[in-house]
């Protein structure tokens, strides 16, 4: 979880950790890690080039701090 934007170095390290569990941690048969980086803000354009051909899946998503209202 990051208190900034999303930068391309996040996404470069969240790929590391991926590629490094898949490598030591995951058993054969399993499915392989995925990366979740959550900020405060994710940029789209950053996001779209960063994430989309990385071998490992790799997603980033806004986090809110408070629920939205709800409509009655």
């Amino acid at each position: 979880m990051k208190l900034g934007s999303l930068t391309h170095a996040d996404v470069g390290h969240m790929h590391l950790y991926c590629s490094y569990t898949k490598e030591r941690w995951a058993f054969p048969d399993e499915k392989p890690p995925v990366g979740l980086i959550l900020c405060a803000n994710k940029g789209h354009a950053l996001a779209r080039y960063a994430l989309e051909s990385l071998p490992n899946k790799v997603m980033a998503a806004n986090y809110r701090t408070m629920l939205p209202a709800q409509n009655r």
